[in-house]
């Protein structure tokens, strides 16, 4: 159940074990293209029991959907943008009922017969629309009547539910099972009108990952659909009507139901926000990497995180224990990226000796930083000392205590770094973010993965620094440098998952 972009046709590809089928499927004279879908690849031989097989759409509009028959009933789940989906958390497994993953590690079925509950929950990536790395409610997107949920307290203490209608909130904690897990049945009268026939309400809960899914009662069978961070329904296309079903639209804007009961069909298609759109992200970077040599990181992605090792060339009174809290911002942000796009792209590495194949006095005239690529690995980053100072002296007090070095994919601490700037009594750095404390090997990092700054560098190719966070934190009163949401998003349209 599609919308071409063209309104006369779309491309339909099924993807069987060790075969591919294309095929052209074209629309009504509404629009739309309503299709029974009908393959071998998805059937087994001989019997033609069904075997799970991929399908893919191309060229058409938000707001697809599709569904799959089962023995009694029918599940019913969006088609969703293939970034969307994948690396995020699978599904909960609460046991009682049959529960299928998907070989394609996007989506889970379960069945329930007795129940005459089946249903899809899609395993959406933790990068598309809305806030998924610290998402503070997470709803249903159509409910109605009665129902129940599966969800995890996220920090495995206990969640809120909260259920909402005509400006009248009832609000419960609950605790786990053993397994950690809160199985409860939805039964609220709030949920029901004064002859007891369902009416919508709003469910919503907090404090739990993003793995948790939901049912909601017809009168042959049930509905399933996933809890979605608030975000990511903000502002979705409604989905599709093809005529010839039950169609409520949620009052909330968020999902619409479908219902069909010859055909013992009953879904939830959430509206979803359109995730994001890369354009021409990794090319910018690429061109960024470029302009400055040949020897830069970002064209050496090939999904192995990038390890970053800082080298023992400092002085004599720089520690160790020194030299780890200056790298240590690297394990958080590695931490951070993995949170929200599920895979890393950073790794904070290991203090190592001065690599062998270091030319004589490599680190003693900053002219020679144009060396340092022939120092590391590939797919690796290297942290060392500069014994001298950036002639781009942007302060009148010795130029910068860090620099980038993206033609090479190298970072130095400069000669000014363990001057007054090391004690704080550096003009430049007292109580801002480009103190010791203050993170600064974040910012140059993104140097070398394609970014520029977002202020001063207009005539600079590359993908730019988020302003008063990742660049010129001091602007939004932070003192610290830190990487947004925005900033991670695009690390994942500059280093897609898997190279």
């Amino acid at each position: 159940m599609v919308a071409p972009t063209d309104s006369r046709s779309a491309e339909l590809t099924v993807q069987g074990s060790n075969e591919t089928e294309v095929r052209t499927v074209f629309a009504r004279s509404d629009g739309l293209a309503v299709e029974l879908l009908r393959s071998s690849l998805c059937t087994a031989s001989p019997g033609g029991d069904p075997v799970e097989c991929g399908v893919t759409l191309s060229g058409i509009e938000d707001g697809g959907w599709y569904w799959v028959n089962g023995d009694r009933n029918a599940a019913v789940a969006p088609l969703i943008c293939e970034d969307d989906l994948g690396g995020g958390a699978a599904p909960l497994d609460p046991g009682g009922v049959e529960t299928t993953r998907g070989r394609f590690g996007t989506g889970t079925l379960f069945v329930h017969e007795t129940q005459g509950l089946m249903g899809i929950v899609p395993q959406l990536s933790r990068a598309g629309g809305g806030d998924t790395q610290s998402c503070e409610r997470h709803v249903a997107p159509f409910f109605r009547g009665t129902g129940g949920f599966v969800a995890k307290p996220e920090g495995g203490q206990s969640l809120e539910v909260s259920i909402e209608r005509d400006g009248t909130a009832v609000r419960e904690t609950l605790f786990p099972r053993s397994d950690g897990l809160v199985v409860q049945l939805l039964t609220d009268s709030l949920c029901a009108g004064a002859n007891g026939d369902p009416v919508q309400c709003q469910v919503s809960f907090t404090d739990i990952g993003d793995d948790g899914w939901y049912w909601v009662n017809g009168d042959r069978n049930a509905a399933v659909a996933p809890l979605i961070c608030e975000g990511r329904l903000s502002g979705g296309a409604a989905a599709l009507d093809p005529g010839g079903v039950e169609t409520t639209r949620s009052v909330f804007g968020t999902g619409s139901l479908f219902v069909h009961d010859t055909q013992g069909l009953m879904g939830i298609v959430p509206h979803l926000a359109a995730g994001r759109e890369c354009t021409d992200t990794r090319s910018l970077a690429l061109r960024h990497d470029s302009y400055f040599g040949d020897h830069g990181v970002v064209g050496e992605w090939d999904g192995t995180p990038f390890r970053v090792d800082m080298v023992r060339n400092f002085p004599e009174f720089v520690t160790d224990t020194d030299l780890q809290q200056l790298l240590d911002p690297i394990g958080r942000l590695a931490d951070q990226i993995e949170a929200q796009l599920g895979y890393r792209i950073v790794e904070m590495g290991e203090l190592i000796e001065v690599p062998s194949s270091a030319p004589a006095g490599w680190d003693q005239e900053f002219g020679r930083f144009s060396e340092s690529y022939l120092l590391r690995e590939r797919g690796q980053i290297l942290v060392f000392y500069m014994n001298d100072d950036n002639p781009q002296d942007w302060d009148g007090r010795g130029g910068s205590i860090m620099s980038a070095h993206a033609c090479c994919g190298t970072l130095s601490y400069n000669k000014r770094a363990l001057g007054p700037w090391w004690t704080d009594d550096d003009p430049c750095c007292q109580g801002n973010a480009n103190g010791r404390d203050g993170e600064v090997i974040v910012h140059e990092l993104f140097h070398l993965l394609g970014f520029k700054h977002a202020v001063d560098q207009p005539e600079l190719i590359g993908v730019e620094m988020s302003r008063g966070a990742l660049d010129v934190p001091w602007e939004t009163g932070s003192r610290v440098f830190y990487a947004t949401e925005s900033d991670v998003d695009n690390l994942q349209c500059i280093f897609p998952e898997g190279g």
